[in-house]
């Protein structure tokens, strides 16, 4: 049953009942349906019906400015659109355009330093640790398994900035649980919530986000599978020692740089691949990322010797809308720290690339005439980098937010 989850034809059928279809050149709508030769699976045609929720995409080059202002939805182009023009269900379509994005970096990049900086340093110091376990581990057995993603044809492609990397198994899936779940588990007893809200929060997190990825095109339910799976593995080993166990190792004299070494370990083992693909390079931005958090943690609890808070005193806090008198100035606030953190993030990571790659091209020069050259220049500018920016992201940033009042 789990090798016929692999089949395309399953993407496409779950495509075409999203109201996703692509027209021929004859101006039909090719989808899926049971053929009646054998009973087995194939595509047919029928003609197009107007509908008022089903619109084109129009394709590159178009002049049709009115209908690309309605309907363009997405930052990439359907692959293979000499096959024909790509029609959607508008609402749909723009449910599982976010639903992917809750798994993109622009997520990543915005929504944990929000979370970091307004809302809990002890949830999302749990959360940071299992999403870059997560992703190293997904992101390590794409390039070991490297099975591909689903044919197009039949598949109907919206997505295509990931299309060189394998396909098995998702780690849009792995975060799409990872993510919601530690939310809630880690919140669970510090906040006042019934735990059915919370898991009816999961469920719904993590099925928009797999299913976005099966009406992307650019997974199987093969994959999906696999992905929950390896997320589920990762929180039933790690659970119990990041649970009680993260600040304790933080305040061990040498930890900062025991997390820098696991860190470095970490990129020289992970599995070297067939073909050039994103995913090494991404692994390695999340990974130092994390680095940089737990650094800032390290220097937090160790060298300014800061109390490690008891996460359950005073709890369970309540959970509801704050009346208009304070939700204004509390959301002013929210921006303000969100703009300095901005102010702080972007200028450090600037400076530092180009410190880095000024630096790496005097000492290793040629580097594009060797791959091996290559991806060492590439991995050290993205740990020195990366590390920095998530170092001034937990500790620089909340220290300015200090500084200024804000907090």
């Amino acid at each position: 049953m789990f090798k016929n989850l692999a089949d395309p034809h399953y993407v496409l059928k779950f495509q075409n009942l999203c109201g996703l279809r692509r027209e021929n050149s004859s101006g039909k709508l090719t989808e899926w349906t049971p053929t009646q030769e054998g009973g087995g699976k194939g595509l047919s045609s029928k003609s197009l019906e107007s509908e008022s929720t089903c619109f084109k995409r129009p394709r590159k080059g178009s002049d049709n400015k009115d209908d690309f202002s309605k309907t363009d939805f997405l930052r990439e182009s359907p692959k293979n659109e000499s096959e024909g023009e790509v029609l959607y269900n508008r609402y749909i379509h723009s449910l599982y355009f976010f639903g992917s994005g809750l798994g993109d970096e622009v997520f990543y990049l915005t929504v944990f330093p929000f979370l970091f900086w307004n809302w809990d340093e002890y949830v999302m110091r749990r959360l940071v640790l299992l999403w870059v376990f997560s992703m190293y581990i997904g992101q390590g057995l794409k390039d070991v398994l490297r099975w591909p993603r689903p044919p197009s044809p039949p598949v109907i492609v919206m997505e295509t900035k990931y299309e060189s990397e394998y396909g098995m198994p998702s780690t849009h899936a792995i975060v799409g649980s990872i993510v919601p779940f530690s939310l809630v588990y880690f919140s669970y007893g510090r906040y006042e919530f019934p735990w059915q809200a919370g898991f009816a929060f999961f469920v719904f997190w993590c099925g928009l986000v797999c299913l976005s990825r099966i009406y992307m095109g650019v997974h199987s339910f093969q994959d999906i599978v696999g992905g929950l799976c390896v997320s589920f593995m990762i929180i039933s080993i790690s659970l119990p020692f990041i649970t009680e166990g993260a600040e304790q190792i933080l305040v061990h004299p040498y930890a900062g740089l025991y997390i820098i070494l696991a860190s470095i370990a970490m990129i020289f083992m992970y599995p070297s691949c067939d073909k050039w693909t994103r995913a090494r390079g991404d692994t390695t931005r999340i990974l130092c990322g994390g680095t940089g958090a737990m650094v800032s943690a390290w220097v937090t609890f160790y060298i300014e010797q800061a109390p490690i808070p008891d996460p359950f005193d005073g709890a369970p806090f309540a959970l509801g809308l704050p009346s208009l008198s304070s939700a204004i100035p509390m959301i002013g606030n929210f921006f303000a720290t969100f703009l300095v953190g901005v102010l702080i993030i972007f200028p450090v990571k600037l400076v530092f690339a180009f410190i880095t790659k000024k630096a790496l091209g005097i000492l290793v020069p040629n580097s594009q005439e060797s791959l091996n050259k290559k991806l060492f220049v590439e991995l050290t500018y993205i740990f020195i980098t990366y590390t920095v920016v998530g170092f001034a992201a937990i500790y620089i940033a909340p220290k300015s937010f200090i500084y200024l009042g804000l907090k």
